[in-house]
């Protein structure tokens, strides 16, 4: 048994959350509209953000400031 995630798990996490860091952010360029009439799209960026804030507040993710 492991107490501890290995490397490797933790760079797959750190990129995982990345992607969905930039995932929304291209999202976020998209007008209100083209978002806000398919409720699947919106549902999955709601829950996007709602990962990335507990990652986040957990410490897990620190995003880029650019």
């Amino acid at each position: 048994m492991q107490d501890k995630p290995d490397q490797t798990e933790e760079v797959y996490d750190l990129t995982a959350y990345a992607a969905l860091d930039m995932l929304l952010k291209a999202t976020g360029l998209l007008p209100m509209n083209q978002i806000s009439t398919r409720p699947v799209l919106h549902k999955a960026i709601d829950r996007a953000l709602e990962v990335l804030d507990r990652a986040v507040r957990e410490g897990r993710y620190v995003p880029d400031q650019s």
